[in-house]
């Protein structure tokens, strides 16, 4: 709430003691997440295209420094850096994003440094 509270009024202000708020974002940028299969095959996918596309992957498993969220896999596309969430099943209800993942969505492309690209496992 209080990084939508800052985001929202466009001020640097926070609903929490600063104290409070990096004992938060220390905590959430602490789960370690395991990489699905899914995920394991696309991040091949993208290693294995030919380079005169200009894809490349710099980093899997990222972290992004604004919001503390995990980014499965940063790429690089003719040297532009995109945030790439790879989604299976578990993020959607029927076709539509859940909850946690619109949310998550919506913070990484309103507060993270790169544009996101959000893949389903469909």
């Amino acid at each position: 709430a209080s990084m939508w509270y800052s985001e929202e009024h466009q001020c640097n202000e926070s609903l929490l003691p600063i104290q409070l708020r990096e004992e938060c974002f220390t905590n959430f940028s602490k789960n370690q997440n395991i990489p699905s299969k899914l995920q394991r095959d696309i991040v091949e996918s993208f290693k294995s295209m030919p380079p005169y596309l200009g894809i490349s992957v710099i980093e899997e498993e990222s972290r992004c420094e604004r919001t503390g969220y995990s980014i499965d896999v940063l790429i690089s596309i003719q040297q532009q850096q995109l945030a790439v969430e790879i989604d299976g099943p578990c993020h959607f209800v029927g076709y539509t994003p859940n909850g946690a993942t619109m949310l998550k969505q919506r913070q990484l492309c309103s507060l993270g440094t790169k544009p996101l690209l959000s893949i389903p496992y469909w």
